[in-house]
Formats: C-alpha cells, sequence, structure tokens
C-alpha cells in the first residue's frame, strides 16, 4: 500500500506527499531533518502524541502552514525547525521543551501568539527573530536566559512580560523591537547584554533590578526617549550616569 510517509524505526524521514492537511501516523517518535521542508501546499499538520522530537529544519519554509497541533510530549523543538513558516499564526510550546533551539520560529511573519509553558529552560539564538507581527509574549519564571537576536525585530511587539527567574538576557534580544514601549526586569536578572535594545525607539521605561551587575555596550542606544528606572547606589545607576542615559531612582 503506498503511502505519503517514509517511516524508519520510528523516524518520519520525509513526506512524499501532496496534501494540505495531514495527521502524522501514531507510533512515530520524531520528525527527521527537512521531513517536510518546502512543503509549499502544506497547510495542518496534527502531531501524535508518540512524537518527542522536531529535527533541524523539519517544517521550515512551509510557507502556507498555518497551524500545527503539537503534543504534550514533545521534548525537543530543534534549530529552524518552523523557520519561514510564513503562514504560521499561533504556536504554543509544551513544558517538557527545555530548550527554543535556534530559529525555531524565525521569520514566522503572521505568528501573533506565542505561549511558552512553564519547564522551558531557554530561548536560543534567533528563536523568534522577524517575527514581524507579534505583539506580546510571556516569558515564564522556568526561563534562565534569552539568547541572542531571541526576539530581534520584532516589530510590532508591544508587551514582554518576564517572570522572575531569568539571568541573562543576551546581545540584541530585543533589537529593532520598534513599539516596545516599558519593560520590567525582574529580580535576579544579572547580564543584560551589549545592543539588548538598541532601536527600540519606543522605548519609555525600563526597570532594572539591583541584581544586574554588567550592562553591555549599546544596551540602549537609539533609544531617544528611554529612561530606566534603577535603585539607589546599584551598578545600573552607575552605569546609567557613565553612559550619559536618563534615570530615575526607584522609590
Amino acid at each position: 500500500m503506498k503511502t505519503d510517509f517514509i517511516i524508519e524505526n520510528g523516524v518520519l524521514k520525509q513526506y512524499v506527499g501532496n496534501g494540505r492537511d495531514i495527521t502524522i501516523p501514531d507510533g512515530v517518535t520524531k520528525i527527521g531533518i527537512g521531513a517536510f521542508n518546502g512543503c509549499k501546499n502544506l497547510t495542518k499538520v496534527i502531531l501524535p502524541d508518540s512524537v518527542t522530537d522536531i529535527e533541524l529544519g523539519a517544517f521550515g519554509e512551509c510557507k502556507s502552514l498555518m497551524s500545527v497541533t503539537v503534543p504534550n510530549h514533545l521534548k525537543k523543538i530543534g534549530m529552524a525547525a518552523f523557520q519561514g513558516c510564513e503562514s504560521l499564526t499561533s504556536i504554543i510550546i509544551p513544558k517538557n521543551v527545555k530548550a527554543i533551539e535556534m530559529s525555531a520560529f524565525s521569520r514566522c511573519t503572521n505568528l501573533t501568539n506565542v505561549v511558552i509553558a512553564e519547564g522551558v529552560k531557554i530561548i536560543e539564538m534567533s528563536a523568534f527573530s522577524d517575527c514581524t507581527q507579534l505583539t506580546s509574549v510571556v516569558i515564564p519564571k522556568s526561563v534562565k536566559e534569552i539568547g541572542k537576536f531571541a526576539f530581534c525585530t520584532c516589530e510590532k511587539l508591544q508587551t514582554v512580560m518576564i517572570s522572575e527567574g531569568v539571568l541573562r538576557i543576551k546581545e540584541g534580544a530585543f533589537k529593532d523591537c520598534f513599539q516596545l514601549e516599558n519593560i520590567v526586569l525582574p529580580d535576579g536578572v544579572k547580564t543584560i547584554g551589549p545592543n539588548v535594545f538598541e532601536k527600540c525607539i519606543n522605548l519609555k521605561c525600563v526597570k532594572i533590578p539591583a541584581s544586574v551587575t554588567r550592562i553591555g555596550k549599546l544596551a540602549f542606544t537609539s533609544c531617544p526617549s528611554a529612561t530606566l528606572l534603577v535603585s539607589a547606589g546599584s551598578y545600573a545607576e552607575e552605569w546609567a550616569k557613565e553612559h550619559r542615559i536618563p534615570f530615575m531612582i526607584e522609590p
């Protein structure tokens, strides 16, 4: 019997069909490297509960893909897994995924709704870069690191809620987020990397906790209206004075 799926030892190696809405067979544990890459007609995918891994570029450049049902048991979303899925509008990252890998959802230009479950520990480099329709995101307390350029050029991103638990916000993480206005960095954050908020041209207020011990170069460059809310005697206060960034002392 002819099948549209090439499956070996539980790994879906390649999709050779031409369908629009597909349900992946139960028993598949891994979506292999590039298995659906460039399937231009694909609009909807349902993954069975048996799937635990989505590998490198598995659904990359599926430009018509609008909907993906992700199982709760999923453990891995690989590098560039959904990169360039221009029609994808929402995604739920389940709790067993520990890392949203590099460029996993970059250039998903119609992505508007992202839910990151408690359990995810790292959002890697460029994971959501160039998601130009994304307006809000909540970072759960399990996340320890927001990687380089993780949300870079999310041009409509207005609201970012970062829960206590994040330790490091790396280079350019929110660069070119033109609509971002206010952000509260929670207690416990230690490092704000270089260029993190570069060209956030509407940024007005950033609360920086006393726990911060390092702020990188040009972290707030080209943020003409930004004021830092800092604790008296903190590293952030001294940094703001040294770099001539407007600041206020937190009451």
